[in-house]
């Protein structure tokens, strides 16, 4: 169980040291398995309840991603707290 003490512990530096943005970017992209260039660019309008919808930017391939619990309780936070933001991070 290193492993998920190691990123828990990641999770809390980066809320300490950076804020709850940079720990939120670390927490979807360890739960979707997105480049970090793909989390910068996705929009509120790209989540559809369980789903995200999004134009991966390495490969232009469309890619329709289920949620998984954290991930969705993470982004949903977001768009309650920022509801006029366009964009997620």
């Amino acid at each position: 169980m290193k492993n998920l003490d190691t990123v828990k512990l990641v999770s809390h530096l980066l809320t300490r040291t950076y804020g709850q943005q940079m720990a939120d970017i670390w927490n979807v992209g360890l739960n979707l398995a997105l480049r970090i260039s793909d989390l910068l660019s996705v929009k509120s309008s790209d989540i559809q309840g369980d789903r995200l919808t999004m134009r991966e930017g390495k490969t232009g391939k469309l890619a329709t991603i289920k949620l998984n619990d954290k991930a969705k309780a993470i982004l949903e936070r977001i768009r309650i707290e920022n509801p006029d933001h366009v964009y997620l991070f």
